[in-house]
């Protein structure tokens, strides 16, 4: 039994960070991981930019970023298909631009899970809208979560079918939350060093 991060990055047009500070972010990220695998790709190779077509580079909350936040549950899936790992974590490739994100909290919380892997799908989550809503919901929090091998096909699946293209990725996750509750385990956090911390 072991864990393997998972993480990824698709260039899009971002004033508040450049592209070197994210390979920066990346770069202590993968300090904390004994065993990662990263994706590098560009918006047009995603799946739902395929899907939608035509999809231009955009900054935050555009179609582009839906796109690249979508590409998560694909990354997972793909992961599972070459390494032997039993639990595969996400882990935004930016996560230490977030409040009182460090190393050794980020490292503290790989060796909890590889300590005692989950049998569900686990993240912290903040505070629920409305999935279906025009807000993001934060039932789901997005940068983290951690999920059994044998459900990383299941989890794509289910967020495809349950897609709204031009909604954020946490929406998708609450709606197949909805649907699914008994195959998610949450804990409370925030858009800081809890999504790490405050796991149990």
């Amino acid at each position: 039994m072991s864990v393997c991060v998972v993480t990824g990055y698709v260039p899009l047009l971002c004033k508040h960070r450049s592209r070197e500070r994210y390979n920066e972010l990346g770069a202590k990220l993968l300090e904390c991981c004994n065993r990662s695998i990263v994706f590098r790709q560009e918006l047009g190779d995603c799946w739902l930019s395929k899907k939608i077509g035509n999809v231009e580079l955009g900054e935050k909350d555009s179609t582009a970023y839906h796109c690249v936040q979508h590409e998560k549950f694909s990354w997972l899936d793909r992961a599972s298909t070459v390494t032997d790992a039993t639990t595969l974590i996400w882990i935004d490739y930016g996560v230490f631009h977030m409040p009182g994100v460090t190393k050794d909290i980020v490292c503290d919380f790989i060796a909890r899970l590889e300590e005692s892997e989950p049998d569900v799908i686990v993240s912290p989550s903040g505070i629920a809208g409305d999935p279906f809503g025009s807000s993001p919901s934060w039932l789901f929090l997005g940068a983290v979560f951690a999920v059994p091998a044998r459900l990383t096909g299941w989890l794509s699946e289910k967020c495809r079918d349950n897609l709204d293209p031009l909604s954020w990725e946490v929406n998708t996750l609450a709606r197949v939350h909805k649907k699914y509750p008994d195959s998610f385990r949450l804990y409370a956090a925030d858009h800081n060093h809890s999504i790490f911390a405050n796991y149990k």
